[in-house]
């Protein structure tokens, strides 16, 4: 895998006496009061882009390798399912690859949100999310779809959405099982990739950033010192006070 370039699937995953670490995993995160991060995982950022904006390159790449995963081509139309930051910057990434239309189901805030950056928008707490979607493409589906929701149902409309031929890219993990139409995966050639960290899409992302530094400043909604930690992460995890993305300072 590593020869390959698909170091996040290293067949020695885990095994630090191998020198294989996953911050935050099975190595020491950006939570503790000390790290150490290895040459292979910096990049450097240009003198232009704040800090901030480069604090939100990681979730950023993740969401570049999604899209990509799913064989954008340009003009393709393109269903995001969640409307947290992991499908907000989908919506960023996407449009970078020369998406046609693309569509976001969510709710509250950050559905608002992603229409301010330029998606349609599918509001499933009060409409039929999957007819909806349907209908925008006349019922032939989505070219590419991108399941950040994380919910069953969400991933159940995502394949249920897609197009004859088309691919499901998935970044979320549901807490529970989840049922799908073999049938339909079968008959309609429907691809589902999985999707794993954020391998070598650091330097791509780092050039979207530049390109589109306001839109992800704009999705910095609280800022905090180091010493209101607590704060900031319930802040964050509770989805409280219309937040999006929270940085620290240290």
């Amino acid at each position: 895998m590593c020869l390959e370039g698909r170091f996040n699937l290293c067949l020695n995953y885990g095994k630090e006496k191998m020198g294989h670490r996953q911050y935050g995993h099975y190595s020491t995160g950006a939570y503790s009061e000390y790290i150490m991060a290895s040459m292979k995982s910096v990049a450097a950022i240009p003198d232009d882009l704040d800090f901030d904006v480069a604090a939100c390159l990681d979730p950023l790449s993740i969401s570049l390798h999604v899209v990509m995963r799913s064989g954008i081509k340009p003009g393709d139309n393109v269903l995001i399912t969640g409307s947290g930051a992991q499908g907000l910057m989908s919506i960023i990434c996407a449009r970078e690859l020369g998406a046609g239309r693309i569509v976001v189901s969510g709710s509250g805030y950050r559905l608002k949100f992603a229409e301010k950056i330029g998606a349609l928008t599918l509001n499933y707490k009060d409409k039929n999310v999957l007819k909806d979607a349907l209908d925008m493409t006349e019922g032939r589906g989505f070219q590419r779809v991108i399941e950040c929701s994380g919910s069953t149902s969400g991933f159940t409309m995502a394949v249920d959405a897609v197009a004859k031929g088309g691919v499901v890219s998935v970044v979320s993990l549901p807490d529970e099982p989840v049922e799908i139409s073999l049938r339909r995966i079968v008959l309609d050639e429907i691809d589902i990739r999985g999707n794993r960290a954020n391998p070598n899409t650091l330097k791509k992302a780092i050039s979207i950033a530049v390109r589109n530094r306001e839109l992800l400043r704009s999705m910095i909604t609280h800022t905090f010192p180091l010493s209101e930690f607590d704060t900031a992460f319930e802040i964050f995890t509770g989805r409280k006070d219309n937040s999006v993305k929270v940085i620290l300072k240290p």
